[in-house]
């Protein structure tokens, strides 16, 4: 059955970049890493280089969040994975080309149907994993070309009153036109990922190592199912266990006229080792969408399948009957009489064939879900681990650099002005000396001595003198005066006539 998977994707262009760009990874089946290619307001016709096919796709997205000022939105796409099983495209090298472009033009009208017009997206079909099972990726724009966002409601994996779940949606436009589209009837199912469905408090009781029904009768159903080779004789060795069968039928949803799908479906019934009476279905939903019951390994159909996927060799299991031991009574705890010996084999075989293929279909659905491995995936996330630190390494160190900068500048502004300092005072210094220039004097000039002598009498006569000492001294000199004679005074006898 198909599966749907969706994913946020932070950037668009490595999103695109990966569905595209990348080498094939398994040449088995096909080199080609994309098979086909569609879209929704998306211009594919690009004839240049091969290499910058991916860049014109990627602009394309960039430029209507541009227009819409949403450049730096945080979600710039949804991601979206349908997985195809054998059932619905058994691929080969002849049908390949046939297969995907059947699978690409389901997938790409469901996304019109469901998207609005306006919307944006690429749709991929892929078929180079590892199990070569067919697969389309679809990127779809955040924004649209009107500029409004893609209601995120559109993605609910659960119904609510608003609006519908979109696995509902992809799987009742399966069941409408995928018989229209490759001629083969679709069968649907629930999701492979609940093939075993748990309940948290069951599993505390396990913890403490009490009793489980839910454990007791799926044992019962398995080993049921080990001597069973198709529904009916699945039913009479089940009762043998004391685990009662009831066929009913089940709604899966409608399809798009509006009509109920239905699928037929288990009621499992039996007395606990406490002897209460339980009672429980298959698998089905809540009113919320939660799923509920045993899980969809003990549906009708997934048990059919089991049966029918069996590689048992009847004849050389009965020859090795033969060889080994004689025949033993038909038993319900033997429904095809064989011995011991046979019997611990066939079911270590069975275990390791299981084991096997249960590990193939978890390597399948990785590549198939996400195109890779969780080795690779690991392997890939470490080194943008690494990629990343030596980002963060180069962010610190340029942080530094521009602080450093900041620090030299604002020297350099000091440094400037501490220099334009100095001249002002330069040119001060400049000033107040050729004011200050000094004049030579004749020594021997007898009235700058006598000045000299007049102002300083105690100081010895200098050579030298400033010109604002010989300044200051001239105006002093111009206001020293000559003493007044002292007048005598006459004695008595002075003036006296004889």
């Amino acid at each position: 059955m198909a599966i749907l998977k969706i994913i946020s994707s932070k950037s668009a262009r490595n999103t695109i970049k990966y569905l595209l760009d990348e080498q094939a990874h398994n040449t088995d089946l096909t080199s080609e890493r994309a098979l086909k290619i569609d879209s929704q307001n998306v211009d594919l016709n690009f004839n240049a280089d091969k290499n910058l096919f991916t860049m014109y796709v990627y602009n394309q997205f960039s430029a209507v969040r541009e227009i819409a000022k949403k450049k730096d939105k945080k979600e710039q796409a949804r991601h979206l994975i349908f997985s195809f099983s054998d059932d619905e495209f058994n691929l080969t090298k002849n049908n390949l080309e046939e297969k995907s472009e059947q699978a690409l033009t389901l997938c790409s009208d469901f996304l019109r149907q469901k998207l609005p017009d306006q919307a944006q997206f690429l749709t991929v079909a892929q078929a180079d994993g590892s199990g070569h099972k067919l697969h389309v990726h679809a990127v779809v724009n955040s924004v649209m070309l009107d500029k409004k966002n893609v209601d995120t409601n559109l993605y609910n994996t659960i119904s609510n009153r608003k609006y519908r779940s979109i696995l509902d949606d992809f799987q009742n436009y399966m069941s409408t036109n995928f018989e229209k589209v490759t001629g083969k009837k679709y069968e649907v199912n629930f999701d492979t990922s609940h093939k075993e469905l748990k309940n948290s408090s069951f599993e505390r009781i396990k913890e403490r190592g009490g009793y489980i029904w839910k454990d007791d009768l799926k044992e019962r159903i398995r080993q049921a199912k080990l001597y069973s080779t198709d529904l009916k004789s699945f039913e009479k060795n089940l009762a043998q266990t004391g685990v009662s069968v009831t066929k009913r039928r089940a709604s899966v949803g409608k399809d798009a006229t509006g009509k109920k799908i239905y699928r037929e479906a288990y009621t499992f019934s039996f007395v606990d080792q406490d002897q209460k009476q339980r009672k429980i279905r298959d698998i089905s939903r809540t009113k919320s969408g939660a799923l509920k019951g045993l899980g969809e390994d003990y549906t009708p159909l997934s048990l059919e399948r089991s049966f029918k996927t069996k590689h048992r060799n009847t004849e050389e299991t009965k020859s090795k009957a033969k060889t080994v031991s004689k025949s033993i009574k038909k038993t319900p705890e033997r429904p095809e009489g064989l011995s011991n010996a046979l019997l611990l084999h066939q079911q270590q075989e069975r275990l390791r064939e299981e084991k096997e293929k249960k590990e193939r279909e978890t390597k399948a659905v990785e590549i198939a879900l996400y195109g890779a491995t969780k080795e690779e995936l690991e392997k890939q996330k470490e080194l943008e681990q690494q990629k990343q630190a030596k980002i963060n390494q180069l962010r610190k160190e340029l942080s530094n650099v521009n602080k450093l900068r900041k620090t030299v500048k604002a020297l350099v502004t000091r440094l400037e002005s501490a220099f334009k300092a100095l001249q002002q005072q330069h040119a001060k210094m400049q000033k107040f000396r050729e004011a200050n220039k000094p004049v030579k004097f004749d020594s021997n000039n007898s009235d700058i001595r006598h000045y000299l002598n007049l102002v300083e009498p105690n100081r010895v006569a200098r050579p030298f003198l400033s010109k604002a000492d010989f300044e200051r001294t001239i105006e002093k000199r111009e206001d020293i005066k000559a003493p007044a004679p002292q007048q005598r005074n006459k004695s008595k006898d002075e003036g006296l006539e004889l």
